[in-house]
């Protein structure tokens, strides 16, 4: 099968929250390969720094009176993100990955097209 590039969504972890949150200019930031999971053809990309999605937390009424927007608040600390990662992988082994304990969710790095008139 075809090597495809993914976005992979992990759970929390401390070392790739440390390089998510550090102050360090983007361009210097990498990814560390000891803090993603040791799968067999699957190739994470190192120049890609792992970046957080903040979780969310459910609110109510109850939380805060007079809330007519969205139900849910951003969880910001570190613990409550899941972090993505590029990796290149054989078409076959998506799910394997996706098996991880780690491993929140598997996508697809589409690369973005121009709107074409």
């Amino acid at each position: 099968m075809a090597n495809r590039r993914v976005i992979v969504e992990l759970k929390y972890n401390r070392d790739l929250a440390e390089v998510a949150f550090s102050v360090a200019p983007v361009a210097e930031k990498e990814l560390d390969l000891g803090t993603v999971p040791k799968i067999a053809r699957v190739n994470f990309d190192k120049s890609f720094a792992p970046v957080n999605l903040p979780g969310v937390a459910a609110r109510t009424a109850m939380d805060v009176p007079y809330v007519s927007g969205e139900k849910f608040d951003l969880a910001l600390e570190p613990e409550e993100s899941t972090y993505i990662v590029r990796a290149e992988v054989d078409e076959g082994r998506i799910q394997e990955i996706s098996d991880q304990e780690s491993v929140v969710g598997v996508y697809a790095d589409v690369e973005i097209q121009p709107l074409v008139d």
